[in-house]
């Protein structure tokens, strides 16, 4: 078969009929339409061993099926849940969760091309208290964006984005902990800060996992251009631009998010504050790189318009393109009902300023960046 789709694990309900037949890679159907998926277990075993539909008929059809599949919106959840599995894996030493890693890996790829401007938003709107597994998958989305920015290969991206995932996988157990914490470090805590590179390394090793490049990433993640970083100081001669990069996103996602002992930096603090690191660094070609990429007002910002209304800026200019938003609260701060579209290029619509409204209304994520119910 010819008009066969990848099924995702989001587009597979326990309990609900399948709304077409199942295939594998070689056009052999495994279930018919209408079967029903009795546990989570069965959802993850098809999922590993690849599995398909065939294409859409009709063009309704096509656009239920691409607001089902391909909004990272409704994938992040299913994401986070499966890599939550695969950390309880790492840690119980059971090579299965190799293979949900590298489901979550291709499923970030996958989005991040799709649409990186929903990718770049869920960021910053979902960052309020994520979750250790949010924050991996964070890194890892903003890795998957900037990656061929860098010239990267294909392999050379997967081994950045697995690294995104699992360079904090030792600290898991005690992260929510280390993020509320309000006070210094005691020094049992900072010698398990400092050993996490290494640990995670352990871990993964234990599952059969044993890339020197992925091991070289994560050992090098926190290490700095001066030669303070840790775990072993290395100089910057040393430092992969891998490394250097995930140290960036990490650093990134950490700004904008809300901390039990600070609120989160609106983004155009967060990238300032990166143009900052990057005037200490001699190569500071991969942070200008950044800043770029995700522009002046990333995807996920709120912003005050010329007519005092504050919208959401869901894509970036390319070119000669203005930003495009979608406008929340009136002029007078009362929230909309629903959502009007905005351009920049407009002059009552020109960006005054990023906010960070006190109150946010109820947001249909998916709908704001054009995805069907």
């Amino acid at each position: 078969m010819s008009d066969l789709v990848k099924i995702e694990f989001s587009a597979i309900k326990v309990g609900k009929p399948l709304p077409w037949p199942v295939f594998d890679g070689t056009g052999q159907m495994l279930l018919k339409k209408g079967y029903c998926i009795d546990s989570e277990s069965q959802i993850e075993s098809l999922i590993e061993r690849g599995v398909y539909r065939t294409g859409s008929t009709s063009l309704d059809e096509a656009k239920s099926v691409k607001a089902q599949i391909v909004s990272p919106f409704c994938e992040l959840g299913a994401m986070t849940e499966m890599l939550k599995k695969a950390f309880k894996e790492l840690f119980d030493e059971r090579p299965s969760a190799v293979g949900k890693l590298n489901i979550v890996c291709e499923r970030i790829i996958e989005i991040c091309s799709n649409d990186p401007d929903a990718c770049i938003a869920a960021i910053h709107l979902y960052s309020k208290d994520p979750s250790p597994e949010e924050y991996a998958l964070y890194y890892a989305i903003l890795c998957a964006i900037m990656s061929p920015k860098l010239g990267l290969s294909e392999t050379q991206n997967k081994q950045l984005i697995l690294a995104a995932l699992t360079a904090n996988i030792a600290l898991q157990p005690y992260l929510e902990k280390l993020n509320t914490f309000k006070s210094q470090l005691t020094d049992k805590q900072r010698t398990l800060v400092q050993r996490h590179p290494e640990q995670s390394i352990e871990l993964l090793a234990k599952v059969g996992i044993n890339d020197e490049v992925l091991f070289k990433i994560i050992i090098q993640h926190h290490e700095t251009v001066d030669g303070k970083g840790y775990p072993r100081e290395i100089s910057e001669s040393e430092l992969l631009q891998q490394s250097k990069l995930l140290s960036v996103c990490e650093h990134y996602v950490a700004l904008v998010s809300k901390r039990a002992y600070r609120e989160k930096s609106k983004t155009n603090e967060a990238l300032r504050e990166v143009y900052r690191r990057a005037s200490k660094d001699a190569t500071e070609a991969l942070y200008l790189i950044f800043i770029k990429t995700l522009s002046v007002y990333p995807p996920g910002t709120f912003v005050r318009l010329k007519n005092n209304e504050v919208a959401v800026i869901t894509k970036r200019p390319s070119k000669d393109e203005s930003y495009q938003m979608k406008a929340i609260l009136s002029p007078r701060g009362g929230p909309y009902a629903g959502c009007f579209s905005r351009d920049s290029s407009l002059a009552d619509h020109k960006i005054e300023e990023t906010v960070q409204p006190d109150t946010i209304p109820s947001l249909n994520l998916a709908e704001l960046w054009g995805y069907l119910q």
